[in-house]
C-alpha cells in the first residue's frame, strides 16, 4: 500500500531514483523518482506483510538458476521463477552482500502480459539521513480529509468533516 504525489522544483540528477528502507521506518519505505523537467514522483508506502521471507516460498511454484553472468559490469547470479500469476527474474550480485541489480516481473494473466523492469544500482546500506528528512510539515490552512462516512448509533459520537465532535 502506498501514496504518492508529484512535485515540481526538484534539482539534482534526473536519471537517478532513490528508494529508502531503514530500521526506523520499516515496514515503511519512501522514494523519490524524477520524472523529468524538474518534477518527481515522491511517495511513502508500507509493506503489507513483514513475513515475506516465510510467505514467499509458499507463493513460488517454480524457480531455476539460469546462469552466472555479468550485469552492468558486475558478476551476478541470474535466477528465474514463477508464482500462480507472475513470472520473475532476478540478477543478484555474487559478492559478500548479495543484492538485486535487476528485477523483471511479467504478469502472465494480464492482457498483453505487461512487464515491470527495475535496475537497481549504487546501493547504500547505511544511509546517513536526518530524522527530519521525511518529517511531516503541514501548511497552516491544511485540514483533514474524511476518507469514510462515519456511521453513528444511538448515543455515540462522531466527528464531522471539520474534525469537530457532534453528540
Amino acid at each position: 500500500m502506498a501514496v504518492r504525489i508529484y512535485v515540481s522544483g526538484i534539482t539534482g540528477p534526473q536519471d537517478q531514483a532513490d528508494l529508502y528502507f531503514n530500521g526506523a521506518s520499516f515496514p515503511g519505505y519512501y522514494w523519490l523518482f524524477p520524472t523529468g523537467h524538474g518534477e518527481a514522483n515522491l511517495g511513502l508506502g508500507m509493506l503489507l506483510s513483514t513475513r515475506v521471507a516465510t510467505e514467499l516460498p509458499a507463493m513460488v511454484t517454480e524457480i531455476d538458476y539460469v546462469e552466472s553472468t555479468d550485469f552492468l559490469g558486475v558478476p551476478t547470479h541470474h535466477v528465474a521463477g514463477r508464482t500462480d500469476s507472475v513470472d520473475f527474474q532476478l540478477w543478484i550480485t555474487q559478492d559478500e552482500h548479495p543484492l538485486p541489480l535487476r528485477v523483471v516481473l511479467t504478469y502472465r494473466d494480464a492482457p498483453g502480459q505487461p512487464q515491470f523492469r527495475s535496475e537497481l544500482s549504487d546501493w547504500n546500506l547505511n544511509p546517513e539521513l536526518a530524522s527530519s528528512t521525511f518529517q511531516l510539515s503541514l501548511p497552516k490552512d491544511a485540514r483533514q480529509i474524511p476518507f469514510a462516512i462515519q456511521m453513528r448509533g444511538p448515543g455515540s459520537e462522531a466527528a464531522n468533516s471539520n474534525g469537530e465532535v457532534n453528540p
